[in-house]
């Protein structure tokens, strides 16, 4: 009973792992079958004829998957990392500002400075110096040499490095200031302090910040000085403010060499001396200021005072000539004739001297002496002369 029993047994584990093993086929086949295109071949993989006409299959390597992301859409902005589509390359990072823990892609340049890349980079630059320094090294003709010549190099440069290092610490000290580290908040300057501050800027809730104290003196008044050094300035030098004294260890003079340096630089037109204090420096300028003030009012009421000029557009009619200045209208008219009997050639534009700085304003007086002795031409029927002796009736 009990030997058909565990025959039982056996026939069933058997029967449950040969129904594993198909399902397990069936899978593969499947997942084979998603794989294959319509021609009934492998995506990513091509046939290649051989010389004798056999086929055999090849991958395409440059060929991308369907979950792979292509390079391109890594990064959408147009000035962001170059994509070279002919060699489908993307040497620089396309996302620089993410964390690089975090980037499933960083560059092709980020892939060509793994493993030994480095190493065998320094010791490329190890053989050129020691090549120009006459000693035969060559990394492909003889690697093995030109490695172990490097790794000497190299242990032997650390050591002069930790000599040097143990030899001034010797000397002056301070190891326990290296051997130590500072906490990342010292040495980052983060703190988790929680404030709150009103619109106006001012502190609500939280400590106040604590302003830092300069290590140089301040405020420090030596050999009778009533201000200190550096309150002074001119030339681009630095000097006191009550003596105008340049020497930072000189003694203090007061007003006698305040005086010697106004003497020595003479003194500004219309202001005080180069060296004074603030407030008579300002009470100077409010001075100068209402002084120029005073000079524009004073310009302002004259032109008022002045003769009335003639605006551009205005007409002068409805006015006699009893309204106007006689003694200004006879002058004008004078200027007139005088005018009228010079040589026109000589008011030529092309001949006529320009001053920018000068102005010519017309008055109502010299406006209306021109138009009473303006040429009005054949337009005036009174100015019309009879030149062939028929009375005036040449046109009829």
């Amino acid at each position: 009973g009990g030997g058909g029993a565990g025959a039982n047994k056996g026939a069933d584990s058997g029967s449950d792992s040969s129904s594993s093993d198909d399902e397990e086929v069936q899978d593969v086949d499947a997942e084979k079958a998603e794989l294959l295109d319509t021609d009934g071949q492998m995506l990513g993989q091509q046939l290649d004829e051989g010389r004798v006409g056999m086929q055999t299959r090849v991958s395409v390597r440059n060929l991308r998957i369907r979950e792979d992301t292509a390079k391109y859409l890594r990064n959408l902005d147009v000035k962001s990392a170059f994509y070279d589509p002919k060699t489908r390359s993307m040497r620089s990072n396309p996302n620089p500002d993410r964390n690089p823990n975090e980037l499933d892609f960083a560059g092709d340049n980020f892939e060509r400075y793994t493993g030994d890349t480095r190493r065998v980079a320094s010791q490329q630059l190890y053989e050129f110096a020691a090549y120009d320094r006459g000693q035969d090294v060559h990394m492909i003709a003889m690697p093995t040499q030109a490695e172990r010549l490097h790794e000497k190099f190299t242990e032997k440069q650390e050591s002069l490095k930790d000599t040097k290092k143990d030899k001034l610490i010797d000397t002056y000290g301070g190891a326990e200031h290296i051997e130590q580290s500072l906490p990342d908040r010292l040495k980052f300057g983060q703190t988790e302090v929680y404030r709150e501050y009103a619109a106006d800027g001012s502190l609500i809730k939280g400590q106040e910040t604590v302003v830092l104290n300069t290590k140089y003196e301040e405020n420090r008044l030596v050999n009778n000085h009533t201000a200190v050094w550096g309150s002074f300035w001119h030339n681009g030098k630095w000097g006191y403010a009550c003596c105008c004294a340049f020497l930072k260890n000189s003694y203090c003079t007061g007003d006698a060499g305040v005086a010697a340096f106004a003497k020595q630089k003479g003194e500004r037109i219309g202001q005080s001396p180069l060296c004074e204090s603030a407030t008579q420096m300002a009470s100077q300028m409010r001075e100068t200021i209402a002084k120029f003030a005073k000079k524009d009012e004073d310009k302002a009421a004259e032109e008022e005072n002045k003769v009335k000029k003639v605006q551009p557009g205005e007409r002068l009619e409805g006015k006699g000539i009893d309204d106007f200045d006689q003694d200004r209208l006879k002058k004008a008219l004078k200027k007139e004739d005088k005018l009228a009997k010079t040589d026109h050639s000589e008011l030529d534009d092309r001949k006529r001297k320009y001053n920018s700085m000068g102005s010519y304003e017309v008055t109502e007086e010299e406006m209306e002496a021109y138009m009473l002795k303006k040429n009005r031409g054949i337009d005036d029927p009174l100015n019309i002369k009879d030149k062939k002796g028929s009375g005036g009736y040449d046109f009829v």
